[in-house]
């Protein structure tokens, strides 16, 4: 047993000497990570002999070392590309050296950039007016997120939180440019905050799409985990991501950005609600045979067939409206209020209040219709239901009022109106 362990030791640093010396950079690092997971004595739990550790680790330390210098000369050489670039500091960060992947990417970054800079100066001279754009293009763009992230959201808004503190230490000097900067500002904001809402209303379309475990406060899960049940466990999902969706917008806004964009974020936060809405509805069985051929044509990943199915689905969608967007949304409607409080520093003189135009009363009256076309529909087709047969015979007519007699009534236990009823007339 032990000939067999030194011959392993002696086999894998050969092996790695190979690699070292033919530059294969990607397998000389899974190895290495490989017999690091799995060697006893480089992880310091070993019981092998003093004589044995003290040459075996070392030989490994110094291979790791060696492949170490080989990805530091990858990043320096002057013709690396993007892509070999990012793939040496993924291997550092492998052996981690984290710290030395980003020195080294930011320096990388640095030198790029004194080239680029460099190219273009030139022209200055012959085209004066463009040296700013270009210069602000060379330093930021490459870095920019795209423009439907919420990455992207949270830049915009922080810029325009700095702009305009810019703009209210200048008023003090009689240069009063707010006003100016908002006007160039917002078609750029606009931009951002429709392209976050297009992906946001591309996820609400796709809610049955399992994204794992989302990170929403227990505040928001548990209201919609009293309609949850062994089986349905998808209804709640769809309520859990559309409040993930609606709160992660929310939560990248700066207090200036609201004041300014709050009534449009608003906006556009209860036309999404409409779209939940409309996935919601595709759940439920349609009221006609039109209806039925029209959903066939849509893969719709899980349909409420069921009472308690629908109640459930009901249920989390009042929920969402009544209680849980409002919360997340409360940031919005607070923020003026936030804005004059001492200590705001030099945003206090720059908050727009017409912005926020829309009525709490009316913004929730827009949310209540979109709930009322949920109940119709359901309501619709549970009477329908109810009234018609599969076979499309009639289960209900004027003569079972008359007789007290029919083939589903059921008179003796008590004729309750049925629990679908009871509920929808208490929503």
């Amino acid at each position: 047993m032990p000939n067999e362990i030194e011959d392993h030791k002696t086999t894998f640093l050969e092996n790695i000497d190979v690699l070292l010396a033919e530059h294969k950079v990607e397998e000389a690092v899974e190895a290495l990570d490989i017999e690091k997971r799995s060697s006893l004595e480089l992880n310091g739990s070993g019981n092998a002999s003093s004589t044995e550790a003290s040459s075996y680790k070392p030989a490994f330390l110094k291979r790791k070392a060696m492949l170490e210098d080989q990805l530091v000369e990858i990043t320096k050489q002057p013709s690396v590309g993007t892509v070999e670039l990012k793939e040496a500091l993924s291997f550092l960060l492998k052996l981690r050296k984290g710290p030395l992947a980003h020195q080294l990417m930011l320096k990388a970054y640095g030198s790029h950039l004194r080239k680029s800079i460099k190219s273009f100066l030139p022209s200055c001279s012959i085209y004066p007016e463009t040296y700013s754009a270009t210069l602000s293009k060379l330093v930021f763009s490459e870095n920019a997120p795209s423009s439907e992230t919420v990455s992207a959201l949270r830049a915009a808004s922080i810029c325009v939180q700095a702009s305009l503190s810019h703009c209210s230490m200048l008023e003090s000097q009689g240069l009063k440019l707010s006003k100016l900067l908002m006007v160039l500002l917002r078609p750029y904001i606009e931009e951002v905050l429709e392209m976050n809402f297009r992906r946001a209303r591309r996820m609400v379309f796709d809610l049955a799409e399992n994204d794992g475990t989302l990170p929403l406060s227990p505040r928001y899960v548990s209201p919609l985990s009293a309609f949850a049940t062994s089986s349905d466990s998808v209804l709640i999902d769809y309520g859990t991501k559309f409040m993930f969706i609606a709160k992660d917008i929310v939560e990248q806004l700066t207090l200036v950005a609201i004041s300014h964009f709050g009534g449009t974020i608003l906006t556009r936060i209860s036309q999404l609600f409409d779209k939940y809405v409309d996935a919601l509805i595709k759940t439920l069985p349609g009221p006609s045979e039109d209806d039925n051929l029209m959903e066939h044509k849509e893969v719709i990943p899980f349909r409420a067939e069921t009472d308690a199915q629908q109640l459930a689905l009901l249920g989390s969608a009042f929920t969402v409206a009544d209680e849980l967007l409002p919360m997340a949304v409360s940031r919005i409607w607070s923020t003026p209020n936030e804005s004059k409080e001492p200590g705001s520093g030099a945003t206090e003189n720059i908050v727009s209040t017409v912005s926020n135009t829309i009525e709490f009363k009316d913004w929730r009256r827009h949310l209540q219709h979109s709930l009322d076309e949920l109940r119709d529909h359901f309501c619709r087709q549970y009477v329908l239901n109810f009234i018609y047969s599969r076979e499309g015979k009639t289960r209900l007519d004027a003569r079972m009022y008359l007789t007290g007699k029919g083939e589903h009534l059921s008179w003796d236990s008590g004729p309750f109106p049925s629990l679908p009823f009871q509920v929808i007339h208490f929503l």
